[in-house]
């Protein structure tokens, strides 16, 4: 009766560890989505949207570009409680080289060109990827062409803001790849971009 009991447990010890021959720290990440993750799921993709929308203007630690000094505050109409009498519209001092939020020094420039190139990644991003986002009901079909449409204004905003600043860009409809060759690239014409 023993000999049968210790083949029982012998056998009982083998399948569990048969079965237990994955690894378990092999985990996905969870602090970090993929692009095939994030476009899995109409939220995660309407999040990412967001982001987009709150880098409109290229600064991607201010929402629009700047989040106290608003375009209003180029004008008489508003002014900023912490610069308010260092403004170039409020000194009259507004100089090609000093262009104050409208140029790119500064943190509340409306016109960094890094930014604005990158949010014009995410966006491309967003208009090559919003077709792979599974929806099925009639709602979520149209929040998909919404969120394109969306996606398509933004880019033109931030286009529109690197035309003011910088005249003739490099225009892009199609995401960046890593091994793409970049020198390859022109810059377009005003008329154009």
């Amino acid at each position: 009766m023993k000999k049968v009991f210790n083949h029982i447990i012998a056998i009982t010890l083998l399948l569990f560890l048969a079965t237990s021959c994955t690894d378990v720290l092999d985990k996905a990440a969870v602090d970090s989505f993929t692009q095939d993750a994030v476009f899995s799921d109409i939220g995660t993709a309407k999040a990412f949207l967001g982001n987009c929308y709150d880098r409109m203007g290229g600064n991607s630690s201010n929402v629009l570009g700047g989040r106290e000094d608003l375009l209003g505050a180029c004008t008489d109409q508003l002014l900023c409680i912490h610069r308010a009498g260092d403004n170039v519209y409020v000194k009259g001092t507004l100089s090609p080289d000093k262009l104050g939020h409208f140029g790119s020094e500064g943190r509340f420039g409306f016109l960094h060109w890094g930014g604005l190139y990158r949010n014009i990644q995410n966006v491309n991003t967003v208009i090559a990827n919003l077709d792979k986002v599974p929806a099925t009901t009639p709602p979520d079909i149209a929040l998909i062409q919404r969120m394109k449409g969306e996606a398509y204004f933004i880019r033109a905003y931030d286009y529109t803001q690197l035309l003011r600043g910088y005249g003739g860009v490099v225009l892009n409809d199609k995401p960046f790849l890593l091994g793409q060759d970049f020198l390859s690239l022109t810059r377009s014409t005003i008329a154009q971009t």
